[in-house]
């Protein structure tokens, strides 16, 4: 009752990809990458991430086939947004940043 959803964005399964954390210490996170946007994900425990990986990869696999997008071969991905604080270089080209490139 009364509830609704708002769609932002829609991203196309085919080209999503999912990769774990460098670090990460209790196991309940991953990011989900597409060409548009990119972010993290916390899900409850490491037995449900373990199982939305393996289900989104496997819906993304299906995706591929039924429209020809090569699964193995992903077009170019958007990097998660990192505090200004915490980079100072771009990690797409590695130029360094400065006061006119952020």
């Amino acid at each position: 009752r009364g509830s609704r959803y708002v769609i932002h964005r829609v991203m196309p399964i085919a080209t999503a990809r999912c990769t774990l954390p460098r670090s990460d210490p209790t196991n309940v996170s991953f990011s989900i990458l597409t060409p548009a946007k990119s972010f993290m994900v916390k899900a409850p425990d490491p037995t449900s991430r373990g199982r939305w990986l393996k289900q989104i990869e496997a819906t993304a696999r299906f995706a591929c086939q039924t429209s020809g997008v090569n699964f193995e071969a992903p077009p170019h991905l958007a990097q998660i947004w990192t505090p200004d604080g915490d980079v100072k270089h771009c990690e797409v080209c590695s130029e360094a940043f400065n006061t006119l490139l952020r």
